[in-house]
């Protein structure tokens, strides 16, 4: 079940704003992490440009052309390079200006009316299907990477393992709460903290309060427990029910919202975030939660369209102009494009977006009504089926002008083992080349806000900053440890042999780079994670960076869809089962 909390929090997380169809390109040529041009590409993962040339609608690779997606029904299942291959493919065919056959218009495939936008989930943990017009997008306001329950997620580096968090509760006295060992919720007057040792914890009568540690419990390989998270005088704990204690500087920071460097003024530029979905997706989950179509899995094959396909037909969908694509789920993360990193070029739309009060740089509030900005992609999560792999691939990219990667190694034409080569600025998510310390959260929601206000969106800030941006960096520059020099060189030559290729033509596809695709052995749902099996994008991932996607994203074993999605936002998909059927 989703924890009681969670319908309030998705209010909190909302912000609601549509963008309106404006996608375009500013700027010249990066100064961003660019993918070593000696990077050994001719027993890797390279793409020969004859190959290349065939992803193309018509046979020639040029600016701004359109790409045709990977054809997933044939995919060739050959680790690990077909799995890079494939994931920088969909990127471009994403990516690629609307043709006629998706509807036209001035956006991008995947802002095109082929695909769906999926709107927040609404107080009944509701989630609806838009059909898109060319670029209409519904934005969220971007806070740290929710887990199943649609709670925030915090990285505990001890252990390497996530952990939900829930809302902490005040009692009539505005004080924290805890549960103790009678189940009853008791306020926090004050608490006492010795090196190594579990926190002492005092009611309003300053007796000690006692809850449940239970340390020895064995958590289950895919299993997220939840943790409440406690603030003493700057002082973070998390606690939960079982007895999970972190320590704050131990864990990542849960709720992080992530401000850009291109804060100036009133222009304090949050992260938002979109999710859409392809029409196969869209009509799929829509059947499916309709009782009209009956799938165990995301589809694999053609015979696995074959009732999609006609359950569309019944909303006037007579045919997908891309069945080969099977399904597609994407997530883009995006900030205003004001004051953005000299020479960066960037897909850019308009939009709407909330408004704050920033005159308490610790404590933002949103004002009643939104504003109108222009804004810039700086990632994407690109997710898909393909035949052998119920389980999905999932593949991220970002622009190069996000952060600075942390160190690696990877093989060059001359020499095994070579250090990547040095990184300079300025970045759009970190003021230095070389952050230290990485990744500190300089704010979050204020999840201890009176639940009749949640609806204003309160930012506050961490202990002893004020709201505004970090430094953050790549702690995982391409999805492995950066001594991984073998995996590092597989990704590096596929974006050589072909997001490269494109910014060498002055196509802004170019100036993205794929940091990593993961998957499973065997294509087994909660199977053995490979490929780059440490992935995170630092636009949406900032402070769960060591984790990797199918740590969250997993088949519950009472998921009667098999994977594809319970309406409590577990599974595979965090969103399908959520999904409202169409009309």
């Amino acid at each position: 079940m989703r924890h009681s909390t969670s319908n309030s929090r998705r209010n909190l997380y909302t912000a609601a704003a549509w963008a309106f169809a404006a996608l375009a390109v500013t700027g010249c040529s990066p100064p961003g992490s660019k993918i070593p041009s000696d990077v050994a590409t001719v027993t890797t993962c390279s793409v020969p440009d004859t190959t290349l040339q065939t992803w193309f609608k018509k046979n020639v690779v040029a600016k701004d052309a359109e790409v045709t997606p990977a054809d997933s029904i044939n995919f060739a299942n050959s680790p690990n390079c077909s799995f890079y291959v494939w994931s920088a493919r969909m990127f471009l065919w994403a990516m690629s200006p609307t043709p006629a056959s998706y509807g036209g218009g001035s956006g991008r495939i995947f802002s095109s009316p082929t695909f769906f936008d999926v709107s927040p989930a609404d107080a009944n943990n509701v989630r609806t299907l838009i059909k898109q017009a060319g670029g209409l997008l519904h934005f969220q306001m971007r806070d740290a990477q929710k887990g199943p329950h649609d709670l925030a997620l915090i990285h505990d580096r001890r252990s390497g393992r996530l952990f939900e968090v829930l809302p902490t509760t005040r009692g009539a006295n505005n004080l924290q709460q805890i549960r103790n060992t009678a189940g009853q919720l008791v306020e926090i007057q004050r608490a006492e903290f010795k090196p190594g040792a579990i926190p002492t914890l005092f009611d309003a009568n300053d007796r000690t309060i006692s809850f449940v540690l239970n340390r020895e419990r064995k958590l289950t390989l895919h299993e997220i427990p939840a943790v409440q998270r406690f603030n003493f005088n700057g002082h973070g704990i998390f606690i939960g029910g079982f007895g999970e204690v972190l320590e704050a500087e131990q864990a990542e920071a849960d709720d992080g919202v992530v401000v850009g460097q291109n804060s100036t003024g009133a222009n304090n530029s949050l992260i938002y975030y979109t999710i859409t979905v392809n029409d196969v997706f869209g009509y799929l989950a829509s059947g499916v939660n309709a009782g009209q179509i009956t799938a165990s899995s995301f589809p694999l094959t053609a015979a696995d369209e074959t009732p999609i396909q006609t359950y569309a037909g019944t909303k006037g969908v007579t045919s997908f102009p891309d069945p080969e694509a099977l399904a597609i789920e994407m997530k883009t993360a995006w900030v205003e494009a004001v004051n953005l990193p000299a020479n960066c070029n960037y897909i850019t739309m308009q939009a709407q977006i909330p408004d704050y009060d920033t005159t308490d740089p610790a404590h933002w509030k949103v004002k009643p009504n939104p504003r109108t900005a222009t804004l810039a992609m700086i990632g994407t999560h690109i997710v898909g089926s393909a035949a052998g792999h119920a389980e999905m691939i999932w593949a991220t990219f970002e622009h190069v002008c996000n952060t600075p990667n942390s160190g690696y190694t990877y093989n060059s034409t001359s020499a095994s083992n070579q250090p990547g080569p040095a990184e300079t600025g300025p970045w759009e998510l970190s003021s230095t080349d070389t952050p230290n310390p990485p990744n500190v959260k300089r704010q979050s929601y204020d999840g201890s806000v009176n639940p009749a206000q949640i609806n204003e969106n309160p930012l506050q800030s961490t202990y002893p900053h004020t709201i505004g941006p970090a430094d953050i960096e790549r702690t995982f520059p391409w999805g492995m440890p950066g001594s991984n020099a073998g995996s590092n060189t597989e990704v590096l030559a596929t974006n050589q042999t072909t997001l490269q290729q494109m910014l060498g033509l002055g196509d802004l596809r170019g100036n993205y780079i794929m940091t990593g695709a993961t998957w499973t052995i065997g294509g087994q749902v909660n199977g053995i994670q490979v490929g780059t099996s440490q992935l995170a994008n630092t636009a949406m991932e900032t402070y769960q960076q060591g984790s990797n996607c199918f740590d969250c994203h997993n088949n519950p074993t009472n998921d009667p869809k098999g994977g594809l999605g319970l309406s409590d936002g577990s599974g595979l998909s965090h969103i399908f089962g959520e999904l409202k059927p169409l009309p």
